[in-house]
């Protein structure tokens, strides 16, 4: 397929159903996980990405509490660049 130059990741989904109706859940809560469901889903595949194209040095990012149905923040964009020049970016949103 030729040498990585640009890996890009977007994920979107709706609200969890448990989320809609208020139940609690460690994830949604920012004195547990301040990213939600991005510090518990997006941890594993960005640890992927720096198996295959080496070591983050440079990362730029925004996130935010769109919705308001729980604590933490429900959506996050990012670039970033590894040691070997490659480039990254993505978007994480879990209220789409």
């Amino acid at each position: 397929i030729g040498t990585p130059r640009h890996v890009h990741w977007q994920l979107a989904r709706t609200p969890h159903p448990d989320d809609l109706q208020g139940r609690y859940r460690w994830r949604t809560d920012a004195r547990i996980a301040p990213g939600g469901y991005f510090d518990d889903l997006a941890s594993h595949g960005l640890n992927l990405f720096s198996h295959f194209f080496g070591d983050v040095v440079q990362v730029a990012g925004a996130s935010a509490n769109q919705q308001g149905i729980y604590s933490a923040r429900d959506a996050v964009a990012a670039s970033w660049r590894y040691h070997s020049g490659i480039t990254g970016s993505g978007s994480w949103h879990f209220g789409s």
